[in-house]
């Protein structure tokens, strides 16, 4: 299997992590209760990632900063694997 595969489906994967968690946040503001299926998915994927960057960084006030964190260590990490196999 080509090495060039593998770090393209991972540069995908968190390209999509990370719409997930923009898609997350619009939906928090418009629809905020909802039991679909689609809106579940988004939300227990989402907190793969969010729970624990949540238990290192206690939420302060009323601005929940961790997806926007997250979103910047998903760049971060997709920078390096580009950095790394270019």
């Amino acid at each position: 299997m080509d090495l060039s595969f593998i770090v393209v489906g991972l540069l995908f994967f968190l390209r999509l992590l990370s719409w997930l968690i923009i898609i997350r946040i619009l939906m928090s503001w418009f629809i905020p209760q909802s039991r679909n299926s689609i809106v579940l998915f988004i939300y227990e994927t989402s907190d793969a990632v969010l729970r624990p960057i949540r238990r290192i960084l206690k939420p302060k006030g009323r601005i929940d900063w961790t997806p926007l964190i997250a979103i910047i260590l998903i760049d971060v990490i997709q920078y390096a694997i580009v950095r790394l196999f270019s």
